[in-house]
């Protein structure tokens, strides 16, 4: 109707200069001229609005396909199955083979007037005789007031990497810290969260986050915690330094029951660091990232243990990007002893849906040595559907 409006009131004011120089014959048939286009110009607007109205509120529909190929030697196995608290269990240690370790499928969309929803469906590979199917997230949002409300499955705010799905982290795999303490591809519940941002200087903001979530359990925590809600809280500090430096620092904090009732407390405690480096006229295609991240694991009657990674991330030539991480964490059988890796990536970026990463990791069981198994791998990830490829401070 805006479109209309001004579509009058234009043709009026050209009209008025013209008309007033034409005859009462030619001043009737430029109206009808007018009218005329008018009419049509009406019936195009309405036959676009009658072809849009029943797509408005359709799901987009995109399908993301992550496939390993991935060689190892020298492994020290742990022949177990893990139940990660999400509610499937998988063997979780490293094989030989060409895997489609995971085709994800997602539907996004607007529901209502300034609500929106996500439901992201998995389907995954263990191992070559291992298959999956779970709900990485399921959520309705709100968006229409300066506090988002979330309600549904979610990744919680728990650091910064927790909150990627695992073919948009800046690796091939998951950090060994977020494995031990959250879970194989990191910690999603059901429950509700609500967050916001303000801007606090010209070039800073605050940020955040409080979330409830139970029905999944933390590696560490026991059967029966489950059922009762734990609670999240994340901070973070967003800080662009100059023109192209950006700075993100933040704060998470995650206290739940250990297990069943009388089991004590369980707290999680975690910092995270994020820096890019973006030229002007990049976008949002950083030259070089960087990030750090750490946790701390207070089982009930337990000492802390630490935990943690650091990475960074260069361009090369083109769409290439050299890649590193350091990986620090406890064992899974012993909280109090540890382990690290090394890692080095390479990745070419054909475009935004399609990209291919290979990777070299050395997993040391001790801190002691330098001595362990080494672990070659080869990733292709591609997207297919109407989904926005994502923004490349997450998978670049």
């Amino acid at each position: 109707m805006k479109k209309i409006a001004f579509g009058v009131f234009c043709l009026f004011m050209l009209s008025f200069n013209a008309l007033s120089e034409l005859s009462v014959e030619d001043r009737l048939f430029d109206n009808e001229a007018q009218i005329s286009a008018l009419k049509e110009e009406i019936s195009s607007l309405r036959n676009l609005a009658e072809q849009e109205r029943p797509n408005a509120f359709n799901p987009s529909i995109s399908v993301i396909g992550d496939l390993l190929g991935q060689y190892g030697f020298g492994m020290s196995h742990h022949d177990h199955d893990h139940d990660d608290g999400h509610g499937h269990g998988h063997d979780h240690e490293f094989h030989n083979g060409v895997f489609v370790r995971e085709i994800e499928i997602e539907f996004r969309g607007d529901i209502s007037p300034g609500f929106d929803s996500l439901i992201a469906l998995a389907f995954e590979q263990h191992s070559m005789s291992d298959f999956g199917f779970h709900i990485e997230e399921a959520y309705a949002r709100y968006k229409g007031w300066p506090v988002e409300i979330r309600a549904g499955r979610f990744k919680a705010a728990i650091g910064r990497m927790n909150r990627l799905h695992r073919h948009n982290l800046p690796q091939i795999s998951t950090p060994l810290a977020i494995r031990r303490f959250l879970g194989e591809e990191g910690y999603a519940s059901q429950g509700i969260s609500l967050s916001g941002t303000q801007a606090v200087f010209e070039n800073a903001a605050l940020s955040l986050v409080v979330e409830g979530v139970m029905g999944s359990r933390l590696p560490t925590q026991e059967e029966g915690a489950e059922k009762i809600p734990n609670a999240v809280v994340h901070a973070w500090w967003h800080q662009q330094l100059s023109l192209a430096h950006y700075f993100d620092l933040g704060a998470s904090g995650l206290v739940g029951r250990q297990g069943e009732k009388g089991s004590g407390a369980l707290w999680l405690f975690g910092g995270d660091l994020h820096y890019s480096y973006i030229p002007t006229g990049y976008g949002q295609d950083p030259i070089f990232l960087f990030g750090l991240e750490s946790l701390f694991l207070k089982p009930f009657r337990k000492d802390f243990s630490p935990g943690g990674f650091a990475w960074a991330q260069t361009r090369l030539l083109g769409s290439s990007f050299l890649g590193l991480r350091y990986d620090i964490a406890p064992k899974e059988e012993e909280l109090n002893h540890f382990e690290h890796a090394l890692g080095v990536y390479l990745g070419y970026y054909f475009s935004e849906f399609l990209r291919l990463r290979g990777g070299y990791e050395h997993v040391m069981p001790s801190l002691s040595t330098f001595k362990g198994d080494h672990r070659f791998m080869l990733s292709l990830n591609f997207l297919l559907g109407s989904h926005p490829a994502e923004p490349y401070f997450a998978n670049r």
